[in-house]
């Protein structure tokens, strides 16, 4: 319970920290936040995180596009220009969470593909021990 109480503390503590560097959402930041969400839905992208540095990177290969997403920079490189813009803290919140469970999605994905192959292979091992 106490624990409880310092991580709630702690958390209002960064979030008053942030919101007085808090910098103004405008259109460009919209349109930043509206690709970096698009990013995320199309199915060639590849999806990097540096949990050291916090940086997560969306790496799409056809379009030459990369985006960086760390601390309150939002960057945004394709293979003419690059485009940083300081987001809000709950904005970068917002993109982090969604980063984060497009991630952990792509894991659960992998680990199902990964035990059904194994399973599979099992399988005909086990047939081959009872011929």
């Amino acid at each position: 319970m106490v624990m409880k109480k310092l991580k709630i503390k702690a958390i209002r503590l960064w979030r008053n920290f942030y919101n007085l560097n808090d910098t103004n959402t405008t259109d460009s930041h919209n349109t930043a936040a509206c690709i970096f969400r698009k990013a995320l839905r199309d199915r060639s992208v590849e999806l990097v995180i540096m949990p050291i540095l916090n940086k997560r990177i969306i790496k799409i290969e056809k379009k030459g596009l990369f985006i960086v997403l760390q601390h309150s920079l939002l960057e945004i490189t394709n293979h003419k220009y690059s485009y940083h813009l300081e987001i809000s803290y709950n904005m970068y919140i917002k993109l982090s969470r969604i980063f984060d469970q497009k991630l952990e999605y792509n894991y659960k994905i992998e680990e199902e593909m990964i035990n059904e192959q194994l399973n599979g292979g099992l399988k005909k091992v086990l047939d081959l021990f009872n011929k």
